[in-house]
């Protein structure tokens, strides 16, 4: 099953792709952390960055590489709601 992408769908989803992993490498990068609990800290942090490197994995694939993509961008969208999850436990354990 051939699936075709738009050319301006995929430039799109692209450089915002290349957006958010330069955001999440900022957040990082941060001198201020909102969450002072040792190395349980850098989760979050590790999470976010996962989410934005498999976002960026995922649109640098080939189109035919169709179901490779959706399993890049569902692992993406897991590591993202996984973040404020480990935030909200970080707050609990404060």
């Amino acid at each position: 099953m051939n699936q075709t992408i738009s050319p301006g769908k995929l430039k799109f989803t692209r450089i915002a792709a290349v957006v958010y992993l330069l955001m999440a490498i900022a957040y990082v990068a941060m001198p201020i952390d909102f969450d002072r609990v040792g190395w349980l800290g850098f989760v979050d942090d590790f999470f976010l960055f996962m989410s934005a490197f498999t976002l960026l994995n995922g649109a640098f694939q080939k189109p035919e590489r169709a179901f490779i993509r959706r399993q890049f961008f569902l692992l993406s969208a897991v590591f993202f709601v996984l973040c404020p999850v480990w935030l909200l436990i970080l707050t609990a354990i404060k």
